[in-house]
């Protein structure tokens, strides 16, 4: 179902199964209503949400937000960078980040800043990430190896926590 056109539409995809976005489709959102394989066009500013079930989402251009949602989801930054990875603490928990670089972000909103921690742990080619706040606690993996103290929060000015890494 194609909702408007344009940079306010949505595009929602009940189908699942493998899906690769048309060049000149142009939509503000894609939402997935089933388990789904997408890839994303170059469009910037592009949005993709996530099922309930296990996604993985590609993206295709700069300054794409990825939301697995809920299910064990892996998520792809393109390779240019300047993408955000955005989800509640429970979304994330149980997602593999792939091609996450210096210039991406990783937004959990719902995460409070204050009192936030992240812990890193390096294991072969993977870095399991934890971040707690309170009683909110999320961890996912990022593939390749990322030094602890690379790592740097901030608040998402939501009530929510950004990661980056240097």
């Amino acid at each position: 179902m194609v909702s408007g056109l344009g940079a306010n539409s949505t595009l929602e995809i009940t189908s699942g199964s493998t899906v690769t976005m048309n060049a000149a489709t142009d939509v503000g959102t894609i939402k997935l209503d089933a388990a789904t394989h997408l890839t994303l066009n170059g469009m910037a500013f592009l949005t993709a949400i996530g099922s309930t079930g296990n996604d993985t989402i590609i993206a295709g251009g700069v300054d794409q937000t990825l939301t697995g949602s809920t299910g064990t989801d892996v998520l792809v930054g393109y390779s240019g960078g300047s993408d955000t990875f955005r989800d509640l603490a429970a979304g994330l928990n149980g997602d593999t980040i792939q091609s996450f670089l210096a210039s991406d972000t990783i937004d959990i909103t719902d995460l409070g800043y204050g009192s936030a921690a992240l812990k890193a742990t390096a294991s072969g080619t993977n870095t399991s990430v934890t971040v707690t706040s309170g009683a909110t606690k999320t961890t996912f993996t990022l593939t390749g190896s990322f030094s602890a103290a690379g790592f740097v929060l901030a608040s998402d000015g939501h009530g929510g926590t950004i990661i980056t890494h240097s």
